[in-house]
């Protein structure tokens, strides 16, 4: 099934900016191989996470290794299929291939900033200062005539990942509610993304600081 996300529920400049830092792990391939949908994160408890238009009345948001990805609905640029973009793994995990079949091929331009947090369907709920999180990023199309496309993400700070029929898993801590993503075609004339999950990265429990604290002072009375 392909779908594509639309572009009227993108946020492109009119909030106020927040960028964290964000450190981005290397850009993976995807696996072909069944049970390939263990590449989707699982770290900490979801954010949100997000596919792209549903096409179909009966469709239902896919659920890929215990995360649901809700189909983004509503107008926009792109809103009929466009065709297979992950022709490579019609024999890998199915719920991971609806995930990657999934486009925005119709972003705003070449260059744009996608507001996340900011209480849109795409952008998801409002973040908590201070808090870390997890974002995971695919790009892919691997027909013949776009295969060598490179998509560029970044944080609007110079840290940037390459994706090219590739996810990556960047982290960042959350200095507002609010986080820029920027997303860049090299050499073709509109932004794509094809799913995204941000997750909170859990921090230590109270009883493990407790315990933590403990330890530190029986080391700190044997010296």
């Amino acid at each position: 099934m392909k779908h594509t996300l639309p572009l009227l529920l993108l946020a492109l400049g009119a909030h106020t900016a927040h960028a964290a830092v964000i450190s981005w792990g290397s850009a993976t391939a995807l696996s072909t191989t069944a049970g390939n949908s263990s590449q989707v994160s699982t770290t900490g408890t979801v954010h949100h996470a997000i596919n792209g238009l549903q096409v179909s009345a009966t469709a239902e948001d896919p659920l890929v290794n215990g995360t649901t990805f809700s189909y983004v609905k509503g107008g926009g640029n792109g809103t009929s299929p466009v065709g297979n973009l992950w022709i490579a793994g019609s024999t890998g995990d199915t719920t991971y291939n609806t995930l990657l079949s999934s486009a925005n091929f119709g972003l705003g331009g070449p260059s744009v900033t996608i507001s996340l947090g900011d209480g849109s369907t795409l952008g998801g709920a409002a973040f908590v200062i201070g808090q870390e999180y997890e974002i995971q990023i695919w790009y892919v199309d691997d027909r013949a005539s776009q295969d060598a496309r490179v998509m560029t993400f970044g944080d609007g700070l110079g840290n940037n990942v390459n994706l090219n029929d590739q996810f990556a898993i960047g982290t960042f801590t959350a200095n507002g509610t609010t986080q820029d993503l920027s997303a860049v075609a090299n050499g073709f004339g509109q932004a794509h993304i094809n799913a995204l999950q941000v997750r909170a990265v859990p921090e230590p429990s109270s009883a493990v600081l407790i315990s933590l604290g403990g330890i530190a002072l029986i080391l700190h009375r044997r010296k």
